[in-house]
């Protein structure tokens, strides 16, 4: 990808950063988390958001560049990967960021009582996304971390015939009539 970095695990790619840029988004998917966030705050209010899979901190960098201040918290299972990613590429100066190494799920759960406008669930173990980040019981577990009106933005990757896909949203719509 030209005008930036790309980080890429097991040869599949994972992350792009533009360091000169870090409002560009070249994932359609990172594009429309940060067109989400965007339409539903007004614009340059700080959030409180946690990150479950951090990647290259695409997201993170996003985040501060278009709301200073926020408080950011990353949970990535790779314990290397974060600081491997901010030594070679540096975050925008000012940002807030809490690394949580561990499983998402786990890590979640030890946030007891901490609560956040946004979760952005972006996890994969190669190609896929771990299946016990996709059920009913994890949902209602991310849902009440949220505000009342907080976000849960999922990426989703999924086969030609979405049959994962339509799995989760069943899950996730179980635990919304739940939560």
């Amino acid at each position: 990808v030209v005008g930036g970095w790309v980080l890429q695990i097991g040869g599949v790619e994972q992350s792009h950063v533009d360091l000169e840029d870090p409002t560009r988004l070249v994932h359609e998917y990172l594009r429309r988390m940060g067109n989400v966030l965007d339409a539903v705050w007004p614009a340059g209010q700080p959030l409180r958001i946690a990150h479950l899979g951090g990647g290259a901190l695409t997201l993170v960098r996003y985040v501060q560049v278009t709301r200073p201040g926020s408080e950011q918290v990353v949970v990535e299972i790779e314990r290397e990967l974060p600081t491997l990613v901010t030594t070679a590429l540096p975050l925008p100066e000012g940002t807030v960021v809490e690394v949580v190494s561990g499983d998402a799920r786990e890590e979640l759960a030890a946030m007891e009582g901490r609560r956040f406008d946004a979760i952005v669930l972006d996890v994969f173990s190669g190609e896929e996304s771990p299946s016990h980040l996709a059920t009913k019981d994890f949902y209602l577990e991310a849902l009440a971390h949220l505000e009342d009106d907080g976000l849960l933005l999922v990426n989703v990757g999924d086969d030609a015939g979405q049959r994962f896909l339509a799995a989760q949203v069943r899950e996730l719509e179980e635990a919304s009539a739940q939560a």
